[in-house]
């Protein structure tokens, strides 16, 4: 299966299945993305997928905890953002004890 990309400024990709499963976030998306900019000029993965946890509140100051699937050829290589889907809380303390989660 081929990967079909779409190309977003300088700094990342993101793979249409990113795009159709961030629309389940519904209203949150956007915050979502806000968060995604915090991921600007992390380390390259040398093309291996990597994951890395975040979290938004919603409208009504609920939490979403939510985890993206990257990855990164190079330092001179965009973020290619893969997938995301949400998380319990329980999976985000762990990515934050593992230091793999969005500031």
């Amino acid at each position: 299966m081929e990967l079909k990309l779409k190309y977003i400024e300088d700094e990342f990709e993101i793979d249409e299945y990113f795009i159709k499963q961030i629309h389940n976030f519904k209203g949150s998306s956007v915050r979502i993305a806000a968060k995604i900019d915090y991921m600007f000029g992390i380390k390259h993965t040398g093309g291996r997928m990597q994951n890395i946890a975040g979290h938004v509140n919603d409208s009504q100051g609920n939490p979403i905890f939510f985890v993206i699937d990257y990855f990164r050829e190079d330092e001179d290589s965009p973020i290619v953002l893969i997938d995301i889907r949400e998380i319990e809380v329980d999976r985000y303390l762990d990515f934050i004890n593992k230091k793999r989660y969005i500031k």
